[in-house]
């Protein structure tokens, strides 16, 4: 009767140490997807393109300065007055100077 008793003790014991572990092991891979997705949206990179051109004429304006407002991020036209940045920057707001 002795040996009975402790055997059922040991097995419960068992099976709650394994819920536990378990759901230990859920809460990690939990933990690891949210830090990896976290990641990976963290490290998108932001193409921005666009062309400059006079507000009068419509020509092109070559040679013209384009950065991200607030930020050192930025690049100069071409002889088309084409342009394109690329950052990991959500800067949204472009300052041109000529």
């Amino acid at each position: 009767m002795f040996w009975n008793s402790f055997y059922e003790k040991a097995v419960v014991f068992s099976r709650s140490q394994m819920r536990c572990q378990n759901r230990m092991g859920k809460k990690i891979a939990f933990i690891f997807l949210f830090v990896a997705v976290a990641w990976v949206a963290r490290s998108q990179n932001y193409t921005i393109k666009g062309s400059v051109t006079d507000s009068i004429t419509g020509e092109p304006l070559p040679y013209v300065a384009v950065l991200l407002k607030g930020t050192t991020i930025g690049g100069t036209t071409d002889l088309d007055g084409n342009f394109e940045i690329s950052t990991s920057s959500r800067v949204r707001t472009l300052q041109i100077s000529y």
